[in-house]
């Protein structure tokens, strides 16, 4: 199914067990699906690229290259054009259905963004990476930043503002973006060898993990991978979506967890043994990351292990 490029502001299909909403714009479609009914091996295949989302309710996902998996609110999927989902609705009924969205976009689009992210990204004599958004089906790690972005897409579309189509064309410019740093930081975490040797972020990323505990700073890092500090920052932001500090505080809070998962460390240990040489800023941190006080999530994993040991 092509996208349609003439502005059409909603078509509904409805089947026994599934009602869909579809909400056209000049370069891309949002799909709304409600399903009310048990079912299991639902096929569903799109001649584009989809963004897939899930709203209400609970799905399992059968795709070629990932091991079925439960599919749950907030999480996302990435399916390329052509690939088949087949899907079970294990819980969907007709007082709580299940719904989820299916967001397809132009693939001229995507690789209009994808083009101008690789310039932002590209370093003089690096080996050049082909950054793209998948070419198989992939589950979003990074699910917070690109979940707020879903819902004002959401509302963009299903509201007939005069800007209609220049917001949704930005927002999703910002998405591709957002999906091409996910996968970049999986990508650059999870190099091989020879990328680490011869990519100056890759190699930059690799560096902060193995010195975490570390007094660090930017321009040392700057240093080693040889570029200035100002490229450096900029170039590994456009790439990932966080600064280097950024980063560095996530990993550090990351090697907390893992210590705090002991319970036998004091949290002013913890912070020190993390790379934190100030507890007030360590609890800041990760309370602005987890949600909760190093000492609450110390808390939390004691009771987890009580009761499952009761």
């Amino acid at each position: 199914m092509k996208i349609d490029s003439r502005y059409q502001l909603e078509k509904r299909l409805s089947t026994l067990i599934e009602h869909q909403t579809v909400f056209h714009s000049e370069r891309s479609e949002l799909n709304m699906f409600e399903t009310y009914k048990v079912a299991k091996e639902v096929d569903l295949t799109f001649d584009y690229p989809v963004i897939v989302n899930m709203l209400r309710g609970k799905k399992i996902m059968h795709l070629d290259n990932l091991d079925d998996f439960d599919f749950y609110p907030g999480e996302t999927l990435i399916m390329p054009l052509g690939k088949e989902m087949i899907i079970d609705f294990p819980e969907a009924t007709f007082e709580t259905p299940t719904h989820c969205l299916a967001l397809g976009i132009d693939p001229s689009r995507i690789n209009e963004v994808v083009n101008q992210y690789s310039s932002l990204v590209q370093i003089e004599n690096d080996p050049k990476v082909n950054w793209e958004i998948t070419n198989n089906p992939s589950r979003v790690d990074e699910q917070q930043e690109i979940q707020h972005l879903m819902n004002r897409l959401i509302y963009t579309y299903t509201n007939n503002h005069p800007s209609r189509e220049v917001l949704l064309d930005i927002m999703l410019k910002e998405l591709i973006v957002r999906l091409l740093q996910t996968n970049a930081k999986v990508t650059l975490l999870n190099a091989t060898q020879d990328l680490h040797n011869n990519h100056r972020i890759a190699f930059a990323i690799k560096y902060i993990k193995n010195h975490l505990t570390e007094k660090l700073t930017i321009d040392t890092i700057a240093d080693k991978v040889h570029m200035s500090t100002s490229h450096f920052h900029r170039v590994f932001k456009h790439a990932i979506g966080a600064s280097p500090i950024q980063f560095l505080v996530e990993e550090r809070i990351k090697f907390s967890k893992k210590l705090l998962n002991q319970m036998d460390l004091p949290i002013s240990e913890v912070a020190s043994k993390s790379g934190f040489n100030n507890l007030s800023y360590f609890t800041r941190q990760f309370k602005k990351q987890e949600g909760l006080s190093p000492k609450q999530y110390q808390q939390k994993i004691r009771t987890v292990i009580i009761k499952s040991e009761a």
